[in-house]
């Protein structure tokens, strides 16, 4: 899957820079694949104390995330290559080809 592009459907957001996306790879196949956002970095939700300023920032990357990819007709993922934990490292295309790696940093401060 290194360098490749695929039409894909939201399965699960996991946090503001982690998804689930069911990637069609063509002739009615499909991968399930943890998608780590490349170059986004937001806050954690998990492991924070829910009081936390860290977790609420958290999860307003994750509602950010979860309007953008709702307000989306169609996905498209574009992966780069596996990260340390096993997840595909990529970017996510909508049918314009607006990216949500780059709406997150346009909307916060969030690179790493």
């Amino acid at each position: 899957m290194r360098n490749s592009t695929y039409p894909a459907t939201t399965h699960r957001i996991v946090d503001g820079d982690t998804i689930v996306f069911i990637l069609d790879l063509g002739f009615n196949i499909t991968k399930r694949a943890e998608v780590r956002l490349l170059g986004v970095d937001t806050a954690e939700t998990y492991g924070v104390s829910h009081d936390s300023v860290e977790y609420k920032t958290g999860k307003r990357h994750e509602a950010f995330v979860r309007e953008w990819l709702s307000d989306a007709e169609s996905l498209t993922v574009r992966t780069d290559e596996q990260g340390k934990y096993g997840r595909w490292l990529g970017e996510v295309f909508d049918e314009r080809g607006a990216s949500l790696n780059d709406a997150l940093l346009d909307e916060f401060d969030i690179t790493y």
